[in-house]
């Protein structure tokens, strides 16, 4: 019974959590959005140059900058807010009762914060940056929402990466 037990837990982590990172998922976030009835600013976030960094020093420190990048995210966030794994090198912060300039705010200072300590594996010393998008998801669905931040994140990345653009 207690080994059915663990199996089911490990399992129901495995479908809502992202393997590597240990984020939640996109499958959770989108479960999460249809049943809570919130207003919330969301942030799509990419890191920059990612396929350098995979080109440049192997898979492996790729995975590593990913994990130590998404520990940024959970170790900055406040109770109720969410850091999610959206795909390869994309992230979605969500920040349920946030306005947009207070999520800017944060997504701002963690951004700093990963940018101004170097990732140190295997020899390799890697400044990590990332762009970023932010809105207002309240009026919209939580497609939309995730659109508007993807559209404002590349926005970003056109006129010279390493910032945060808010609606």
């Amino acid at each position: 019974m207690r080994d059915m037990r663990k199996t089911r837990e490990r399992l129901d982590y495995n479908v809502n959590h992202d393997l590597l990172t240990g984020l939640y998922n996109r499958r959770y976030v989108e479960e999460y959005i249809a049943s809570h009835n919130i207003n919330f600013a969301i942030g799509m976030l990419d890191i920059d140059d990612f396929k350098h960094i995979n080109d440049m020093y192997g898979h492996h420190l790729g995975d590593v900058v990913l994990k130590t990048v998404s520990d940024a995210f959970v170790n900055h966030l406040e109770e109720g807010q969410l850091a999610v794994r959206w795909g390869g090198e994309e992230f979605i912060l969500l920040f349920p009762d946030y306005t947009v300039p207070q999520a800017q705010d944060k997504i701002n200072e963690i951004c700093r914060i990963i940018s101004s300590s170097a990732i140190n594996e295997d020899g390799a010393k890697i400044y990590v940056t990332l762009t970023a998008g932010v809105c207002d998801g309240n009026s919209l669905n939580f497609e939309e929402a995730v659109r508007n931040a993807d559209n404002l994140l590349y926005y970003g990345k056109r006129h010279g990466k390493n910032q945060v653009v808010a609606t």
